[in-house]
């Protein structure tokens, strides 16, 4: 079948605009004909929302000359009580807030639990200082435990879809007025439940949370991307995805450059480099089976190379990871590669590994599995 094409820019296109509300009216046009693409052509386009991408839909930009810029944030308290079942909240001063803003409302979590907890929204009206929500929060927000709504979202969301392609583009996540988001619920680009999605040639720069974080996502491919200047995590493939692929990408200047998550399996790290993160270059955790961590060059990490974590007990760390022809530079003080108590079948061969001063190579603890330590080159 024949899937239209369709083009936005800022003057002459088909859909004309400047902000999420064009991109979005395009992406709904080529839904409603069983997909289709939507081509982005050079400009600098402010988002107050995120994009959100249906299946069958490729999102095409112009290079670096399309650029998607979050909209700077701001934070308000509530004014009264949002209980989980309120198509609406109250806040102190609603007046930087229009309809179509994508915003999150958190509260510290009720009934003994610890943490924060997050709703994310869209307004869907605005009369005096209340605003009307598009979904439910389905958590209670309360005065008592610091509610408060932010205009923070993902730039590209994607939920219970498939077969997706975002190329050839730039997000600017303007970090120094943007609150921070958690990955486990927005990044600038954000995948939940979803299948065969490939993202190429996208450009991330200065994003206060996540760079592409993917939960539940299986066969995400994330190649030739270059993603620099993120708060928490550069890639960030989440708990239970499976048969991820992450190649030929630039990652830089990240608290953690790749973070493989909770059950992320059967997965393909290659030819990726990795530079100057702040804690670990590449993290694996708990169950995270069966991945290749190949080919990648990482420099510069604060903490460690490629880290296997502790997790709670020995029977959570990654088993059968295979870890060849890395090139690894360690920092004073820090450590290429480590794994620790539990981890089975760790194969490390043929890598090259360089330390600087007080750094350590390898490091194994005492109560790995079986692992296997072969024709490494350590200068």
């Amino acid at each position: 079948a024949h899937l239209p094409v369709v083009t936005v820019g800022i003057n002459d296109s088909m859909f004309r605009g400047a902000d999420h509300l064009a991109i979005q009216g395009a992406v709904d046009f080529v839904a409603r004909h069983g997909g289709g693409t939507v081509h982005l052509l050079p400009g600098h386009y402010i988002l107050r929302n995120a994009i959100f991408l249906p299946s069958f839909v490729t999102l095409l930009g112009s290079g670096e000359e399309t650029i998607l810029e979050k909209h700077p944030s701001q934070t308000v308290e509530l004014a009264e009580d949002c209980d989980w079942y309120s198509w609406s909240v109250v806040v102190k001063d609603a007046s930087g807030f229009v309809v179509g803003d994508g915003i999150t409302i958190s509260s510290k979590c009720i009934d003994g639990g610890t943490g924060t907890q997050t709703t994310l929204h869209t307004i869907t009206g605005v009369e005096g200082n209340r605003l009307s929500l598009g979904s439910l929060p389905r958590v209670n927000h309360w005065l008592g435990n610091d509610a408060k709504v932010t205009s923070t979202h993902s730039l590209i969301d994607i939920q219970k879809a498939s077969d997706i392609l975002i190329k050839n583009l730039r997000l600017e996540g303007n970090s120094a007025q943007t609150e921070k988001l958690d990955g486990n619920f927005g990044a600038a680009i954000f995948m939940q439940d979803c299948e065969n999605v490939q993202v190429r040639d996208v450009t991330i720069n200065d994003w206060n949370g996540d760079g592409i974080s993917w939960q539940i996502g299986h066969d995400v491919q994330v190649e030739n991307c270059t993603i620099s200047d993120m708060a928490v995590l550069g890639l960030h493939p989440g708990s239970g995805s499976q048969r991820p692929v992450i190649c030929n990408n630039t990652i830089s200047n990240c608290d953690i450059g790749i973070f493989w998550c909770w059950g992320v399996c059967n997965g393909i790290a290659e030819n990726n480099q990795i530079a100057n993160s702040k804690k670990h270059g590449i993290s694996t955790g708990h169950r995270d089976n069966d991945n290749i961590i190949r080919g990648n060059t990482i420099s510069n990490s604060g903490e460690c190379g490629i880290y296997f974590r502790p997790e709670r007990s020995a029977d959570h760390t990654s088993n059968r990871v295979l870890i060849e022809h890395n090139s690894i530079n360690a920092p004073a003080n820090s450590t290429a590669i480590s794994v620790v108590r539990g981890a089975e079948d760790t194969i490390i061969r043929r890598n090259k590994i360089t330390v600087q001063d007080t750094a350590d190579a390898i490091v194994i603890d005492d109560e790995a599995m079986r692992t296997v330590v072969e024709g490494n080159e350590i200068d």
